[in-house]
């Protein structure tokens, strides 16, 4: 890590904790995320009675997660770990709505980190979405995958038993390819008596499913970049690793996947397009400097949006509204002619390209040379 970038990280790390606010965190009545604002590490629990920690250190210690990204033949992550490059931290993390976000830069590239509180659905208020979206932001296509661990404990226990559709264990296992289960169950107690459990559904998005999972020992796990071994160990501290092998994703286009993390059953389909708030994808304008028309490229996912694109003046004077109406899903291109809303040119300076929908807002500056 280069001098300055570790005075950057020193600066974002130095500006949260002199804030008061280390953290940020979500709840309702079933469970809570807590996220760490500069780290993205996360913890997990219930929050009715003792809470019950799916994530070692909840509610105040969200240290014991992590996410790497591997593009091309690069690995990127969210904590310091030999043979990895770091994320740069563009946005810490902060709570939107139903929403706690965050957004890297993996190299040229942009990564969000999100977690989704799920309450339309009554048997998922338990669960929690934790989502990756990368976004290519070069003509070229890039072959991108995503590697989550968790340290997880249940209750007082760090090795509870798992659960799997036709099969329980304590032993490490790892699963890949069509054999990925669709669910797993961490029990505190098991017998023939009620017990605390936490669960754990590793689905992905636009069919984007877990290539492998691991279940295994936190001493053979805990600072892997991309593969985990077993060999049928006894779990002692358990951790679960998700991967998604890489895919190739065209230039300026998102690879999105994610999964589901949280306390009981959930008796409902899971139908990922009716859970997950709507959102784009704002590109960056080219040319810029620009002397001539300026482009810029917008992507929408999941559902139709009512979108407003404006240019402002650093004043936050309004100069021309160049869209107003709504967009369907897919890419979407957009020129302002660098003319005001009466025609005329604007003149040499910097301007905002300002791009709201719904939730999402987002500001790309202009500089505009005669």
């Amino acid at each position: 890590m280069n001098k300055k970038l570790l005075i950057i990280t020193g600066l974002v790390v130095f500006l949260t904790v002199i804030s008061g606010q280390s953290t940020v965190s979500l709840s309702n009545d079933k469970v809570a995320v807590v996220v760490d604002r500069a780290t993205g590490q996360f913890t997990i629990g219930r929050v009715e009675g003792v809470p019950l920690a799916l994530v070692e250190g909840y509610p105040s210690e969200p240290r014991h997660t992590y996410f790497c990204i591997k593009v091309g033949v690069e690995y990127y992550c969210n904590i310091s770990i030999p043979g990895t490059m770091p994320m740069r931290l563009a946005d810490s993390a902060n709570v939107y709505s139903n929403t706690i976000s965050l957004r890297w830069f993996a190299g040229t590239g942009i990564i969000w980190e999100k977690f989704y509180l799920l309450n339309e659905i009554d048997s998922l208020r338990g669960f929690v979405y934790i989502e990756y979206m990368y976004y290519n932001d070069q003509d070229d296509s890039a072959y991108v995958g995503i590697f989550s661990y968790n340290d997880v404990r249940v209750g007082p226990r760090d090795n509870p038993l798992i659960e799997i559709p036709g099969d329980t264990f304590t032993t490490e296992r790892e699963y890949t390819g069509t054999d990925v289960p669709a669910y797993f169950t961490l029990f505190r107690n098991y017998g023939d008596y009620i017990c605390d459990v936490a669960q754990g559904v590793p689905i992905g998005r636009d069919m984007l499913y877990a290539d492998m999972i691991v279940f295994t020992d936190t001493a053979y796990a805990k600072d892997s970049i991309w593969s985990v071994t077993t060999s049928g160990r006894p779990i002692n501290d358990l951790a679960v690793v998700i991967r998604w092998d890489q895919t190739a994703i065209g230039g300026y286009e998102a690879y999105l996947t994610g999964f589901y993390y949280g306390v009981g059953y959930p008796t409902a389909e899971v139908e990922e397009n009716k859970l997950l708030p709507t959102r784009l994808v704002v590109g960056n304008p080219y040319p810029n400097p620009t002397n001539g028309a300026v482009n810029l490229g917008i992507r929408v996912i999941d559902h139709p949006q009512d979108v407003i694109i404006r240019v402002h003046d650093l004043s936050g004077n309004l100069v021309k509204t160049i869209f107003n109406g709504r967009l369907t899903p897919g890419r979407h291109n957009f020129t302002w002619d660098l003319a005001d809303q009466f025609g005329k040119p604007v003149s040499s300076g910097i301007y905002l390209l300002d791009i709201v929908s719904g939730l999402t807002k987002a500001s790309r500056r202009i500089a505009v040379v005669r």
